[in-house]
């Protein structure tokens, strides 16, 4: 299993046009569709979360046998838990899968492991991230927003009473991307004419959009969420929208997504150098102050 290609900008226009014009049911009567465009689709509808919603999060990690140093792995999950579970607000759930269970994962009722059979030595975060959406109908949290997150990354104080706010879902556009080799953290945001070389977050990194989910008898949202594992998270926009999902940009939250520390899904894939261009090019020159916002205290 392996995420898809990117679909051409092209198609996915003419699809969100195709979908305004005539509604999910013909669309997916005529066109030719992606699985997770299908799943999508399936899942199209107005989804009442209710106020103060649950936010759960799916952090897949990888296993000891993947990395050379595991005490890495354990060291930076403690504190993207931290930073979710210390926050005001305590309305939330995080699921945490992988074949290894940390040895330090906190007693929180919050918290539940989802353990993963299989042992490949390649890249193997989208099974994972599709085992994480098989499991949610389990927690009991039968609606609330949906976050596929990276076990190295850190949200922002307060994010979580703010996306309890909106009755809808996020996409983050305003992160943080910091190099963990030589400390230097740049600023994401939408791309402008004054600064053409900037992204934003959720083009970079998979931590980037919480989705309003109701799980019911015919189980399509998480056929949806599985079917999100599949493509790169530069979809997951466009897939949202195939679902009748809104999500608001730019306003909350704010993940701060940790690059080149060794031991990461994208390091294991050879891949993450633009990235280290990128905050080097946007670095700021006093961070402390924006990581004083990702230091939570417990």
């Amino acid at each position: 299993m392996s995420e898809q290609s990117i679909l051409a900008k092209l198609r996915r226009r003419a699809m969100t046009f195709m979908l305004r014009l005539s509604g999910p049911t013909i669309l997916a009567r005529f066109a030719r569709l992606t699985d997770p465009e299908r799943a999508a689709l399936a899942s199209h509808r107005s989804r009442d979360i209710g106020v103060a919603p649950t936010v759960v999060f799916a952090i897949p990690i990888v296993g000891k046998h993947q990395v050379e140093d595991w005490a890495v792995i354990e060291s930076t999950l403690a504190q993207t838990l931290a930073s979710i579970l210390h926050q005001d607000c305590k309305n939330t759930c995080v699921m945490i899968c992988g074949q290894d269970r940390p040895d330090q994962l906190p007693n929180d009722p919050r918290v539940h492991f989802v353990g993963f059979p299989d042992r490949p030595t390649t890249h193997d975060k989208v099974p994972k991230l599709v085992a994480l959406a098989a499991a949610l109908p389990k927690i009991g949290v039968d609606r609330g927003l949906y976050m596929p997150f990276d076990g190295d990354d850190l949200l922002e104080k307060g994010a979580i009473a703010a996306m309890q706010t909106g009755g809808t879902g996020f996409l983050v556009e305003n992160g943080y991307i910091q190099n963990a080799a030589t400390g230097e953290i740049a600023p994401t945001a939408r791309r402008t004419l004054s600064l053409p070389g900037q992204k934003p977050f959720w083009k970079f990194c998979g931590s980037c959009a919480a989705f309003p989910y109701v799980l019911d008898d015919t189980g399509k949202d998480v056929d949806m969420f599985q079917g999100l594992a599949r493509h790169e998270h530069r979809l997951y926009p466009y897939l949202a929208g195939l679902a009748g999902m809104t999500l608001i940009a730019g306003a909350v939250p704010s993940v701060l997504y940790l690059i080149n520390h060794g031991e990461n899904f994208e390091t294991r894939r050879g891949r993450g150098g633009f990235k280290q261009r990128f905050v080097e090019r946007f670095k700021v020159y006093s961070p402390e102050t924006i990581l004083a916002r990702f230091t939570p205290k417990p």
